[in-house]
């Protein structure tokens, strides 16, 4: 009977924070506190107390801006205004404000979300219309605070050709849970879905159905008429009526009458439609949008309370260019229900000011505020909430050419409703719709925003300023034991620490903003802080040792014998130090700052440092020549045209030669301890070396002057001026110095023959150590041979492998339609893993995933890698493979070409003229064919191998409905395509 309907007055207070205490003053509820069920929005609320006039509940973790519903024996009163949860933070509306986004796969083409807790655990979940795969899905909030998850509970397929485009929930039967409503826009059909879902477990009962207008997006849920009982009330475009279901159901028993109609004129185009009393007179009235005329038009209710469904003709208040969807609440704190509109067409929002009163509804347009990047066409849809606490709603509205979201901050007073300019969040490809509800528990209202194109659902979750937050870390790169300091803000507190994933063997919680930490056995990527506010984390740090960094050195001008002091950063591990192209004589690492090195006789240049992490240098370093001195020639004669080599010091300044006093026709110096000089007509006596750091002689060179004349001198004379580095083990390679080493048939270090050598050219020689002794470094060909001291033999156990690594095999496949990687190797004990990396050409690519080596000597193994998310089109890979130090090496690039398993259409439906689709498969020559419903074919257009994306121009086509066929001969694929 209307009598027993509960009736909803007031709420007081109407904000507050999760967990605090409303009072529900009205009528016909229940003095049993467990028999009236109050939902917040999106989610359940527990009643403390109850008697038939007032209701007391706290405030439930998961709320959304919507009217407060009771519910009483099978039947339902809504509230006027929806209640606002707030929640101290006054850092909102900055770029961290929302946190990186988190994206989940849908169904393809999805067209409308909406946020309601379905099975009842306290959580609002997410029901989602499907057009392109003709599905309903439903996911499971599997949230916690902090962390929002959803998992797929439920993916219902619709008839075919269904379509659906709309979607909304709500309690249609008075049994306290939310039924799934959804219009359809292939078969003009509203369908229902009942709520059989238990806590933990969602699931709904088979659908029923019913007959809707056409092209029908706009749905909602209300209470038009005081029965208790929720109409369903839709706005369909293309027929250009707003129509309400009267609600007939009973506990377990969905009933409705058939459609009520209210006309618009025709080409209004109402794409959405709000029910909220607008005139407060305790009616709802009713609100639509109409894209076609620029317009809201508004329905007031002229019913009775349990009467007939009634309402008065359309009074209609202008908006901006093209508007497609609406939103109402109190903006301005007077308790008069507004409108916000967002308009597609000029890129803005139309605030509506309430100027109604009981039984005339009035409003007044305020100046519209820009939203997104002002870029025509691209808002689309908005939803009102508090998003920074301060107890006023604010409003988030997408842009689908922006691929982004933007949120104004309501900075109204009582009686002036305004909003701030946006500020915007990045979504998925083409945002389509987008609800909202605090999905984690945490107090803060959250973002679901459904992307078109990519088939994601985009959650971004509204983060407390006071939330924790690591903003930097040094150093960046680190091994076992490197302590980082890590800095932010609400450490306090914190319980764990990681570095990609690995616990710090240990850290230290300095203050609410440093926390010290050592780390462990670790592994790249992400620095992690657990803390009771809940857990943060930075990219990237590094695991391994650090590049070396050289900031200055002094003196910066030194000859042999002196020390230089080197600082700068991450010299731990050095194992080379030189002035020029010269090594240092030794070196010393004081810190990981700090290296003393002593010139050795060298050359002007950059001072370098290497370690295990790599190489810097720092240019600015001077040789100073010590004063000229002979140590010896040879051969002691020679005649014109021979070579002599001279050893001494000081030759770094390019001295001359000359023989018995006359100058040599030639000389090459090689650094600052040996030169070539060529006798030129030469004369017996001194051989003589003179530049601007003095001058030395030494006797005992005899000038031949044989005739006929001497042979020509040898042609292969090896000498040797330098090597680097000076130490090494078994495995390593030293770069060798010299003349004529083109010739080389032996090298040895220590005595130990090197286990190979090659000439790069005839100054210089690349050798691998040997098994190695600590001695000279000799080389020798058949007519010579020369050698230098004090090369150092090292011992590294990590080079101890049966035999050495080998690449087989590398080659790259389609699994079904996903790239597949295979790769065969022998002897990898010495290979700590192997990375995949992909490119979209064969020069740059990134680290997608890697692979643990299976570190075995002997016998062959294959590995196989499958990349699930590969590309259409062709796409490169490559294998890095990494040794147990810091060496690695590539493999030759391959190249995969997935097939595309769709045909997206954007934008769908189309208004403008146009629309661009990608191609199915890139690899040959295809075309596209478009029908329309009758089977009759109105265009042809060929496309070219290689092309990804075309744009398909139909001006002047009729709005209806479509199919776009595409076959390159071989495959064959349609869509559905709707012009407006």
């Amino acid at each position: 009977m209307v009598s027993a309907q509960p009736i909803i007055h007031n709420f007081v207070p109407q904000s507050g924070a999760v967990g605090s205490t409303v009072t529900i003053h009205g009528k016909n509820f229940s003095a049993t506190p467990s028999a009236n069920i109050v939902y917040f929005g999106s989610v359940q609320a527990t009643v403390t107390a109850a008697t038939t006039t007032s209701l007391t509940v706290t405030v439930p973790a998961g709320t959304s801006y919507q009217p407060l519903m009771v519910t009483t024996a099978g039947l339902t009163a809504f509230s006027t205004l929806p209640f606002i949860t707030t929640f101290n933070d006054p850092g909102q509306f900055i770029p961290s404000a929302f946190s990186t986004r988190l994206d989940i796969s849908t169904d393809k083409g999805p067209q409308a979300i909406f946020s309601m807790d379905m099975d009842g655990d306290g959580k609002p979940d997410l029901v989602v219309a499907n057009g392109d795969s003709n599905t309903v899905t439903i996911y499971h909030n599997t949230s916690t605070p902090h962390s929002i998850s959803f998992a797929l509970a439920v993916d219902y397929l619709l008839p075919a050709g269904y379509y659906p485009v709309g979607i909304t929930a709500g309690d249609l039967d008075g049994d306290g849970k939310p039924e799934v409503a959804v219009t359809c826009y292939g078969s003009p059909q509203l369908v229902i879905f009942h709520n059989t879902s238990t806590a933990g477990t969602i699931s709904v009962g088979a659908p029923i159905y019913y007959a809707l207008g056409n092209y029908t997006t706009g749905i909602t849920i209300e209470d038009c008429n005081g029965d208790g009982k929720p109409e369903i009330v839709v706005a369909s475009a293309a027929d250009n009526v707003i129509s309400l279901y009267a609600n007939n159901s009973t506990i377990g028993n969905l009933s409705f009458s058939p459609k009520m109609d209210l006309h618009l004129p025709s080409g209004t185009l109402p794409f959405n439609v709000i029910v909220s009393d607008l005139d407060g007179d305790g009616k709802p009235d009713l609100a639509s949008v109409n894209s076609a005329t620029n317009t809201v038009s508004t329905f007031l209710n002229t019913g009775t309370v349990g009467g007939a469904l009634s309402f008065a003709t359309n009074v209609d208040f202008s908006v901006g260019g093209s508007p497609q969807d609406l939103a109402v609440g109190d903006l301005d704190g007077d308790g008069k229900p507004d409108l916000a509109v967002v308009n597609n067409g000029d890129a803005t929002i139309t605030l509506l000011q309430n100027a109604s009163t009981p039984g005339t509804i009035s409003f007044n347009r305020l100046t519209d505020v820009p939203t997104g990047t002002q870029n025509p066409g691209s808002p689309w849809a908005l939803v009102l909430a508090d998003f920074d606490g301060d107890g006023k709603p604010d409003i988030a509205s997408i842009n689908q050419l922006d691929n982004t979201v933007s949120v104004h901050r309501n900075t109204s007073t009582v009686g002036s409703p305004s909003i701030a300019a946006n500020v915007d969040y990045a979504t998925g490809s083409t945002p389509w719709a987008i609800t909202t509800a605090d999905m984690d528990g945490d107090g803060l209202p959250d973002l679901a925003i459904i992307d078109n194109t990519t088939a994601k659902i985009t959650l971004l979750r509204d983060k407390s300023s006071l939330e924790p937050a690591i903003t930097s870390f040094t150093p960046t790169m680190g091994v076992n034991g490197q302590v980082v300091t890590i800095k932010g803000a609400h450490l306090t507190g914190t319980t764990a620490v990681s570095f990609g994933g690995t616990p710090a063997t240990s850290f230290t919680v300095v203050n609410d903003s440093t926390v010290t930490a050592t780390v462990g056995n670790g592994s790249t990527g992400a620095v992690s802080a657990v803390t009771p506010g809940g857990t943060t984390s930075l990219d990237t740090f590094k695991y391994g040792i650090p590049a070396p960094v050289i900031s200055r050195f002094s003196p910066d001008s030194a000859s042999a014998g002196t020390t230089v002091t080197i600082k700068g950063s991450h010299f731990s591990n050095a194992t080379a130090v030189s002035f020029g192209t010269t090594p240092a004589a030794s070196y010393t690492v004081v810190s990981d700052s700090v290296i003393t090195a002593i010139v050795a006789y060298g050359s002007t240049g950059a001072v370098a440092v290497k370690t295990g992490g790599g190489k810097d240098t720092l240019s600015g370093f001077t040789y100073i020549a010590p004063p000229i001195a002979i140590t010896s020639f040879s051969p002691q004669s020679g005649a014109q045209g021979a070579q002599i080599v001279i050893r001494g010091t000081g030759f770094s300044t390019h001295p001359a030669v000359s023989f018995g006093g006359v100058p040599a026709s030639n000389v090459t110096w090689y650094g600052d301890t040996s030169m070539i000089a060529v006798v030129s007509t030469g004369a017996t006596g001194k051989v003589a070396v003179t530049g601007t750091n003095g001058a030395d002689s030494m006797a005992g060179f005899t000038f031949i002057t044989n005739t006929p004349p001497p042979p020509p001198p040898p042609s292969n004379l090896i000498t040797i001026t330098s090597f680097n580095p000076t130490a090494a083990t078994t495995g390593d390679t030293v770069y060798i110095y010299g003349t004529y080493l083109t010739t080389a048939n032996s090298v040895s270090f220590g005595g130990v023959p090197a286990v190979y050598y090659k000439a790069i050219s005839d100054s210089q020689l690349l050798a691998v150590v040997g098994s190695g002794a600590t001695g000279q470094v000799k080389v020798s060909n058949n007519t010579s041979s020369d050698s230098l001291p004090n090369f150092v033999y090292t011992f590294d156990s990590t080079k101890l492998q049966s035999a050495a690594f080998q690449l087989i095999l590398f080659t790259g496949s389609l699994a079904g339609n996903n790239a597949q990687l295979q790769w065969q190797v022998r002897n990898d004990a010495g290979i700590s893993y192997y990375a995949i990396e992909r490119g979209m050409d064969s020069i740059q690519f990134t680290v997608i995933a890697t692979v643990r080596s299976t570190r075995s000597n002997g016998a062959s193994h294959n590995y196989t890698f499958t990349d699930p998310n590969a590309i259409s089109g062709i796409t490169w890979y490559r294998l890095k493979m990494q040794d147990t130090t810091a060496a690695f090496t590539y493999s030759s690039p391959v190249k995969v070409q997935p097939l595309s398993q769709s045909m997206p259409i954007h934008p769908n439906p189309v208004k403008n003229g146009f629309f661009l689709v990608d191609i199915p498969d890139v690899g040959s020559t295809s075309q596209f064919m478009l029908f329309d419903m009758s089977g009759k074919q109105l265009k042809i257009v060929q496309v070219a191998a290689g092309i990804s994306e075309i744009r398909i121009n139909v001006p002047g086509l009729s709005r209806g409905t479509y199919q776009l066929r595409w076959t390159n001969g071989k495959r064959n694929t349609a869509q559905t395509l709707l012009v407006l």
